[in-house]
């Protein structure tokens, strides 16, 4: 990479550092409107699929088997293998929301929807110390492995 503009130079820079996946890193989109036209891509050319749920105000499962099938029929379609794309589900946590709650909606998505990986997003916690006690919680909550 080389750029020369009116108030910024950065000379020519090389990165000898390489993804240690082989082709590539996995990609994996989000659909959050569920519109069909994502959900094709995601069956045509992702590596997996983020579906969401913010907890405790929206947390869906009636939807999102029926967008899997879509996205499985897409990968078909195109020549791919259905079961080899990946689903983590991304939980938002609102503000304030107990952890128990959170654990409770993790609980009955993966035995609902049959997800097995969930991504708990903690950017709404106040610090380091928080997102910890809430992973601890969890993990007591839900269960490891």
């Amino acid at each position: 990479m080389e750029y020369h503009g009116h108030h910024l130079e950065l000379p020519l820079q090389h990165s000898p550092l390489k993804p240690v996946q082989k082709p590539r890193p996995p990609f994996y989109f989000g659909a959050p409107s569920g519109a069909p036209a994502a959900l094709r891509r995601i069956g045509e050319r992702a590596d997996g699929w983020l579906p969401a749920c913010l907890v405790p105000d929206y947390v869906d499962a009636e939807t999102v088997p029926a967008q899997r099938a879509l996205i499985d029929k897409f990968a078909s379609a195109a020549g791919r293998d259905p079961s080899l794309l990946d689903t983590v589900m991304r939980v938002n946590v609102a503000e304030g929301t107990p952890s128990g709650r959170v654990a409770d909606a993790i609980k009955s998505l993966s035995a609902e929807t049959g997800i097995e990986h969930f991504m708990v997003e903690s950017m709404s916690l106040p610090h380091v110390d928080a997102v910890l006690e809430l992973v601890a919680e969890l993990l007591m909550l839900v269960g490891r492995g």
